[in-house]
């Protein structure tokens, strides 16, 4: 009977080997039938459940085996993986530790204790279980590709790199390791090699999911979008239902404006993940870039109820546009930080060496150095013809040089243009950033030192949030680039007004509150504008009538705005809307939302892009009457509009975003054009729209600061806005070197009609 027993044990041994797995289940079960305490046999019995997916068989097999014989250091490592596969991790947990009980610094039971730690978010055990096991032996493969992943997800990419490489160097062929290995090193900046790492990786194994999804997403980082899609396609082919795929999938053709396709793609990742992270917000925030409305409301409160029950439901720029609730904007933003960009260890690279340049490329501005002066940083991906660079160009070149140094870090290539050459002359120097990893570049502005680094991105395309969460900086600011808090530890200031930010709403922010004399937003006293305006006839408006205009991102525009536009328009005869024509299917669908309405899409007229600003402020000023919407201002466009002579009607909401255009309006001196609810903002637009000589002489009342008082308008008074700026660099620093936390100040006060 012994001798038969062990010819079935060693039989079904072979056939698992062989892949047979049916035929070694089979024989197994002939060995406990005979023999119900057959330890070995159940053991066997459980690692062939696994085989074949099915963990909670495979821990009742393993149960018995320890039942049978405690002392099995081998099956409680099995049974540490069934339950990790079906997520009871302590249990999983305790069961590596009583491996380790049995056989101490065992490797295999090291490196799968620290995947559990990991999946735990006990990242500092995680780390000790995997380093404890490569002394062991620091070239066990498994322990080096974990750990290696470990280290990629707490940001410390050049541990995980060194990782990978040694991994590599056991197994040059491990497409896996690749696969990681280009992850890591896109994260230090070196983007090609980064593409093929990932090339090569596909090249060895295009079949394997990690593989597609890693070089998919690293296309998707680098700009390589249709190379993505294509990869993105074959990963679904091998796993139709894959969540990373799919979200990777979304990812890329959101970078391609391709927002219908999103949308669809993202209904089917919540059908197979509902609470995959962020997904129901990106479905909602790509339905409204093409205001495509059916069914919205009810994803919305959906979106809010995950919201207030703390899922990660919504990246925090979606909720800027979806709903003006300051404590879920908070919330959300903390917990996309905490999850994204936590704060990391500040201490100072060696930044000489192969990975790193030691000194990124310098353009000089055409202000001359001078000892002594207040350092400040500003850090962007957006210095090109974009509406951050356009709204601060002019206070750059009205910073006072005898006081202050100004350092442009660039973190996106933005060509050679008029007007990026004026950007560029306007810093003292300009560091070109795009090769460097986030601590990298924390390390390099540590060094030069940098007194204030401020953040121009927030949470817009191109961040590189990364940076700050190093601390480069002894004080660190958040500033015009995002209109909201950043919810993040290490960024000290957030620069608002008394407007934005009314005093007692501090508590929805987590930076301390600097309010600058007037609105935040600055304006370029020096931008150009063509020498007259179009004809209407030109602009494809009608000759007659009067011209409503709302030239924002679609994605603004809310089902409950456009309904009052459309009664502006059935109240008002021969009126029109001016719109932007951003992407055919939202025109599509607004032209059917109007009909839906009850008003001909005709008197909807689409305003394709133009070639330059100066066209467009030009044109801009045949409206009659700018509409805002809620909750997401228009800001940099608000500012636009009222530089052309155009009157900006708005509803000020709670939050940061929904209040901006009340700001613009109050330094502008048309309190009267801020309302407080929707009911009065459509009043006032009825009234405005029947008083055509009231129009006519807010359109004056503007023209004529611009051209003759801009110092009297603090809208336009881009001098005294530079002054205030730097004054409140100056009280940041000062705190700083006493040594005292960052505190909220005011300087100076401004008039709150929003309040």
């Amino acid at each position: 009977m012994l001798s038969a027993t062990s010819d079935r044990l060693r039989a079904a041994l072979a056939c698992q080997q062989r892949g047979q797995l049916l035929e070694a289940e089979r024989l197994c079960h002939e060995v406990v039938t005979t023999e119900p305490e057959h330890a070995e046999a159940l053991h066997l019995l459980g690692v062939l459940a696994l085989q074949t997916h099915r963990p909670e068989l495979a821990v009742e097999w393993l149960h018995r085996s320890l039942r049978c014989q405690a002392q099995q250091p081998e099956v409680q490592l099995t049974l540490g993986l069934a339950l990790r596969m079906l997520g009871r991790t302590e249990e999983a947990l305790a069961s590596y530790d009583q491996a380790l009980l049995l056989r101490r610094d065992d490797p295999r039971a090291l490196s799968n204790r620290g995947n559990v730690l990991r999946q735990l978010s006990r990242f500092d055990a995680a780390r000790a279980s995997y380093e404890h096991g490569l002394r062991v032996d620091p070239n066990y493969p498994p322990a080096l590709f974990n750990y290696g992943n470990l280290l990629l997800e707490l940001g410390d990419y050049e541990a995980a790199l060194e990782r990978f490489e040694r991994l590599l160097q056991l197994q040059p062929n491990d497409a896996e390791a690749l696969a990681h290995r280009g992850v890591a090193l896109l994260r230090l900046g070196r983007a090609d090699q980064a593409v093929a790492s990932l090339d090569r990786a596909f090249a060895l194994r295009p079949d394997l999911l990690s593989v597609l999804n890693n070089r998919t997403s690293v296309l998707i980082e680098t700009g390589r979008l249709e190379e993505a899609l294509a990869c993105g396609r074959l990963a679904l082919q091998a796993a139709p239902a894959d969540a990373d795929a799919l979200n990777n999938q979304a990812e890329a053709l959101r970078l391609l404006q391709r927002h219908d396709e999103v949308a669809a793609c993202l209904s089917r990742l919540l059908e197979r993940s509902p609470g995959y992270d962020y997904a129901l917000g990106n479905l909602v925030f790509s339905r409204r870039h093409d205001c495509d409305w059916e069914g919205l409301e009810a994803l919305e409160r959906g979106l809010r109820r995950e919201l207030e029950e703390g899922r990660r439901a919504a990246l925090p720029m979606c909720l800027l546009a979806i709903m003006d609730v300051p404590e879920l904007q908070l919330r959300g933003a903390r917990g996309y930080v905490a999850h994204k960009y936590p704060a990391r260890d500040p201490t100072p690279l060696t930044l000489p060496g192969s990975s790193a340049p030691a000194a990124p490329a310098v353009s000089a501005g055409t202000h001359a150095a001078a000892p002594g002066r207040l350092r400040v940083a500003y850090v962007s991906g957006d210095f090109g013809e974009h509406p951050v660079a356009l709204s601060l160009v002019g206070v750059l070149e009205q910073h006072d040089r005898e006081r202050c140094e100004i350092i442009g870090v660039s973190l996106r290539s933005h060509g050679e243009t008029p007007f990026t050459r004026r950007l560029v002359s306007a810093f003292d120097r300009l560091i070109d950033a795009r090769g460097m990893s986030d601590r990298q570049l924390a390390a390099h502005l540590r060094a030069l030192p940098v007194d204030i680094a401020v953040d121009l991105c927030g949470f817009t395309h191109g961040m590189r949030l990364g940076v700050f969460a190093h601390r480069p900086a002894p004080v660190q600011v958040s500033y015009l680039g995002y209109a909201g808090t950043l919810g993040a530890p290490y960024i000290d200031y957030l620069l608002a007004d008394d407007v934005v930010v009314p005093p007692g709403a501090e508590c929805w922010y987590a930076e301390q509150i600097v309010r600058l004399p007037h609105c935040y937003l600055p304006m370029d006293d020096r931008r150009e504008s063509a020498v007259s305006a179009p004809s209407r006839a030109a602009a494809g408006l009608p000759d007659q009538g009067l011209v409503l205009c709302a030239f924002t991102n679609t994605y603004k525009i809310s089902p409950a705005m456009f309904d009052i536009w459309m009664r502006l328009l059935a109240a008002v005869p021969a009126s029109v809307l001016w719109l932007r024509a951003d992407r055919a299917q939202a025109v599509e669908n607004l032209r059917r939302e109007a009909g839906r309405r009850g008003v001909s899409p005709d008197r909807l007229v689409f305003a394709p892009r133009v070639a330059a600003m100066p066209e467009h402020l030009a044109r801009q000023s045949l409206a009659d009457l700018f509409l805002d919407t809620l909750p997401y201002n228009a800001h940099s466009t608000a500012c636009d509009a009222l530089w052309s002579g155009v009157p900006v009607l708005t509803c000020a909401g709670r939050g940061f975003a929904a209040r901006v255009a009340a700001s613009a309006l109050t330094a502008a001196g048309l309190p009267e054009l801020i309302t407080h609810s929707l009911e009065e903002y459509e009043r006032r637009a009825l009234e405005l729209a029947a008083a055509p000589e009231r129009l006519a002489a807010l359109k004056a009342r503007l023209l004529a600061a611009r051209a003759r008082a801009p110092a009297q308008v603090p809208l336009f008074d881009v001098s005294g806005y530079a002054r205030a700026l730097e004054a409140a660099y100056r009280r940041m620093a000062e705190r700083s070197r006493q040594g005292a936390p960052p505190a909220s100040f005011a300087l100076g006060s401004a008039v709150s009609a929003a309040a």
